[in-house]
C-alpha cells in the first residue's frame, strides 16, 4: 500500500541508507489518508498487541475505530510497501482526521461484531481506558491539562535501534507545535516498553494499578508528558 499525504513531509537523514524508512504524514481532514492511516495502525496493533484481543482481528478493528474517534494527525514510516513505524495523536485545536468510505462501514461492522463477542472480548482494553481516564482526571485536578496527546506510537521490531521513534516524534512535534501545543501527554502500561519514557525530557505525571481483580497487582498504567523543544 502506498501512502501519499497532503501536505507530505518526507524526512531523510543526512547519511541515509537504502534501509532507511521514509516518514509520511497526514493531517485532518483528509478522509483518503485517514483510511490509509487507520489500515496501517490496525495492522501494527494486531502484530504487536494481538494478545490484548485474544488474537481476534475484529477487536483490533474496534480498537482502531475508537482511536480514530479523536485522532487529528498521524505519520507512518514506510520502506517500499512495508510498514516500519506509526504515530497517531490529537490536538484540541485541530479537526478530527476523517475516515472515508472504506473505513466507516468497517468501524460499524467491528462494533457490531464486538457486541456479539460480549464484554470479555474488550475487557482488557476497557481496563486500560478506565485507568487512562482516571490518570487524566487526576492530572487535571492538579492543574495539568495538555493541549495535545500522543495516542499511538509503534516501531516494528525490524527497525528498533535505528532511531525511528525519534524521527516519528520529530514529525509529531512539528504538527503539535504548528497548532499551538507547547507540551503533550501520553499513556502507556507495563506491557509496553515504557522505559523509553523514563528518562529526560519525559516526566511521569501519574501511575495507577489496574483496579480489576483479574489484573490487580501486576498491571499498571502510566501517564507521561514532555515539552516540545
Amino acid at each position: 500500500m502506498t501512502f501519499v499525504s497532503v501536505p507530505l513531509f518526507s524526512e531523510k537523514p543526512a547519511h541515509s541508507t537504502p534501509a532507511d524508512p521514509q516518514i509520511r504524514s497526514a493531517n485532518a481532514p483528509d478522509a483518503r489518508h485517514g483510511d490509509a492511516l487507520a489500515d496501517a495502525v490496525m495492522d501494527a496493533y494486531y502484530q504487536q498487541w494481538g494478545m490484548e484481543d485474544d488474537g481476534d482481528p475484529v477487536v483490533s478493528g474496534w480498537w482502531t475505530a475508537a482511536l480514530f474517534e479523536k485522532a487529528s494527525f498521524g505519520c507512518l514510516a514506510w520502506k517500499s510497501d512495508e510498514l516500519f513505524g506509526a504515530a497517531v495523536g490529537h490536538a484540541r485545536s485541530m479537526k478530527k482526521l476523517e475516515l472515508g468510505r472504506s473505513w466507516k462501514p468497517s468501524a460499524v461492522w467491528a462494533q457490531e461484531a464486538v457486541d456479539k463477542l460480549g464484554a470479555e472480548a474488550t475487557a482488557l482494553l476497557d481496563e486500560i481506558s478506565t485507568c487512562n481516564r482516571r490518570l487524566a482526571q487526576r492530572a487535571q485536578a492538579d492543574g495539568r491539562r495538555f493541549a495535545a496527546e500522543l495516542d499511538f506510537l509503534w516501531v516494528s521490531p525490524k527497525a528498533r535501534g535505528m532511531g525511528l521513534s525519534k524521527r516519528l516524534l520529530t514529525q509529531v512535534h512539528a504538527v503539535m507545535r504548528a497548532h499551538g501545543a507547547q507540551e503533550y501527554a501520553l499513556f502507556t502500561d507495563n506491557y509496553c516498553d515504557f522505559s523509553f519514557y523514563q528518562r529526560k525530557p519525559w516526566e511521569k505525571i501519574g501511575e495507577m494499578i489496574w483496579p480489576s481483580p483479574k489484573w490487580a497487582g501486576s498491571s499498571r498504567s502510566f501517564m507521561f508528558a514532555r515539552r516540545i523543544a
